[in-house]
């Protein structure tokens, strides 16, 4: 496994994109700094009661639509290894300072999964590929809350590929989640809106949608999902159903604009 880490690392010229990205964002290129104002993904300013990391993911408020409409898949995946490689050098730092093997605290906030999370669960397959192959020992704990009905959906079509010791770090926690995290954390350092604001739960699922989940693979099941994650898409937009990062975390995932790729190559 190390050596196919090592190997991973050469291949994505981690040193170079890791120092790339830790410029100040005013000072990153145009294609880098659409990466930090999308991305999801942050390490929080508090560490845990013991000095450990804690990333915080904000599943629920990426804009999966508009990473695939838009071709930005592949600049969500860099990112997404760089938060790794941040997290890891984080984890390393604090092992040093209380000499002893420190790992990080993972929270996943799931609130506003919605069926276009199904639709576009490649997205999702794909960055859960990264880390357990190349990140092993950076995680201690990867705690799931305020997750809708979407996400068991989403769990059964993502856990087959996950190694079986990256399933037993998972915990699935809910809406009650304060007494679990606070054994680590101080519920009060995560953004107000998870520990203070109400959930954003998904319309219920329509018979359409539901027909849609019991289809066989196909090109008809291609052309319905998309039509369907086209429809929820707008309904999203056109209401405040998306919560993002907190402006004091490093960064704050927004919905992409239609046609932001294509303005971006004409620069």
């Amino acid at each position: 496994m190390f050596e196919a880490a090592m190997q991973w690392r050469a291949e994505v010229q981690i040193d170079e994109l890791y120092a790339r990205r830790q410029r100040p964002v005013a000072e990153r290129s145009p294609r880098d700094q659409l990466a930090a104002r999308h991305f999801y993904g942050a390490l929080l300013p508090t560490p845990t009661c013991d000095g450990a990391p804690v990333m915080l993911e904000r599943l629920g408020s990426a804009d999966l639509s508009g990473m695939v409409r838009e071709s930005l898949v592949p600049l969500m995946l860099e990112e997404y290894t760089v938060y790794l490689e941040r997290a890891f050098q984080a984890v390393r730092e604090a092992s040093r300072r209380e000499k002893r093997l420190i790992r990080a605290r993972i929270i996943v906030d799931c609130s506003g999964l919605s069926f276009s999370t199904l639709y576009n669960i490649s997205v999702i397959k794909q960055v859960a590929a990264i880390g357990p192959p190349n990140y092993p020992e950076v995680s201690h704990t990867v705690d799931i809350i305020r997750a809708p009905w979407v996400f068991e959906k989403a769990w059964t079509m993502v856990k087959g590929l996950l190694p079986e010791h990256t399933r037993s770090k998972v915990r699935v926690l809910g809406q009650n989640f304060q007494e679990q995290i606070g054994e680590y954390l101080d519920v009060s350092r995560l953004p107000s809106d998870i520990c203070g604001g109400p959930s954003m739960e998904p319309p219920p699922t329509s018979a359409r949608q539901q027909a849609w989940m019991d289809m066989p693979e196909g090109e008809e099941k291609e052309r319905v999902g998309r039509e369907l994650a086209a429809q929820q898409q707008e309904e999203e937009n056109a209401g405040a159903f998306r919560v993002f990062i907190d402006q004091d975390l490093e960064g704050q995932a927004t919905a992409i604009p239609r046609g932001l790729n294509r303005e971006l190559a004409d620069l």
